[in-house]
């Protein structure tokens, strides 16, 4: 089984091309193909990032320059802060918001809300932009006030060329400069031809530069397992939901190869606690290399560590940073040398789909024993 590159998951033709674009600013110029934007107001994090990447695949067909929104928490967080522009638009045109609305404000004269059905029912022909939260605090942080409605009939599945030509003649760009939808134009689970386009998510230079000093300073570059444990009271209430369901959340990521009657149970979903132990016991078994463990998790790190310190003993040791900014738990689980996640959770998709796209291994709770043997 191979193991993770402390060099992380950007290959070196996309680090060339992006430290060649970042020589190439200038002032935007206003693109009469017009422009996509959308609120990313589903979920957490990895729910957003599923839906980024639908987004990203849908202006592309429909060949607008994607307005890169922020991210949404309790407050908006600006693209650039967490990821690279320029790596987006290797993919396809891109822009920030902040720029969007610094350089071309002025020339989205006419605001347009576009969305597919109201929340509401009795407001038919009104998508009710910014009713509500996240949909409210978003826009009102951006400053942008819509001045009508409009609803869209059409699927947002432009694999299909019928579809994307019916959005092309549709909403030319001439009397439709801009469309501002209300959610993102993907679907979640996402799409598994959408997985590909995690390579164009390059992290900024402000998480990378905090991961890599936690990996050489605080682990001294040490080989490590990455681990990510969802087991909160809101995840528990999820599981009981999902039991028995083949397509639940992002579950097909370590499903879909499984037989049609295979679905989701607790042991991939929320593992007992001897289960994850006796797991990570199994790997560091055949990775004898191997004796740092990195913990991502949703509960009380204190209790996490005591529990994994007790039964792993001194010999390994165990990391985990307990802060508030779960992308540098991202960063790290994603350049680990071997990884266990949530085959449920879009958390654990995120990691997966940047080691994959960097062709690193990747390992679920209640499939570890499978997968490796496979690979062995």
């Amino acid at each position: 089984m191979e193991g993770g590159s402390r060099g992380g998951s950007v290959p070196l033709l996309l680090l060339f091309l992006l430290s060649f674009s970042c020589l190439c600013s200038c002032t935007p110029v206003w693109d009469d193909n017009g422009y996509l934007v959308f609120c990313p107001c589903m979920g957490r994090f990895g729910n957003q990032a599923a839906h980024y990447l639908g987004a990203m695949a849908f202006a592309k067909d429909i060949n607008r320059t994607l307005v890169l929104p922020p991210w949404r928490t309790y407050r908006n967080v600006p693209f650039e802060e967490w990821f690279r522009p320029e790596a987006v638009t290797l993919y396809h045109r891109a822009i920030t918001m902040a720029e969007f609305m610094t350089h071309f404000g002025d020339k989205w004269t006419e605001r347009i809300g576009y969305c597919y059905k109201p929340y509401n029912p009795d407001a038919a022909k009104d998508c009710q932009m910014k009713n509500g939260n996240p949909f409210g605090p978003f826009w009102n942080e951006l400053g942008v006030n819509f001045t009508k409605s409009e609803i869209i009939t059409l699927s947002y599945d432009t694999s299909h060329p019928q579809i994307k030509q019916q959005w092309l003649e549709r909403y030319p760009s001439s009397e439709h400069p801009v469309i501002a939808m209300k959610g993102a134009p993907a679907s979640f689970p996402m799409k598994k031809h959408h997985r590909r386009l995690q390579r164009y998510l390059v992290w900024s230079e402000y998480i990378a530069s905090r991961g890599n000093e936690f990996i050489n300073n605080t682990m001294k570059n040490s080989k490590y397992i990455g681990i990510h444990l969802r087991m909160g009271s809101d995840w528990q209430i999820a599981c009981s939901r999902g039991k028995g369901v083949r397509s639940f959340f992002e579950s097909l990521q370590c499903l879909e190869e499984e037989p049609e009657e295979v679905t989701v149970d607790d042991s991939i979903c929320i593992p007992k606690m001897e289960d994850i132990i006796a797991d990570i016991k199994y790997v560091l078994s055949i990775t004898t290399d191997v004796k740092s463990i990195y913990i991502a998790t949703d509960v009380q790190h204190s209790n996490i560590l005591k529990d994994f310190n007790t039964q792993l003993g001194q010999g390994v040791k165990i990391y985990s940073l307990n802060q508030d900014l779960p992308q540098l738990d991202l960063y790290l689980l994603g350049r680990s040398d071997y990884f266990i996640g949530n085959c449920v959770s879009s958390f654990t998709a995120f990691v997966k789909r940047e080691r994959d796209v960097a062709g690193l291994h990747s390992s679920f709770w209640g499939r570890i024993r499978t997968q490796l043997k496979d690979e062995l």
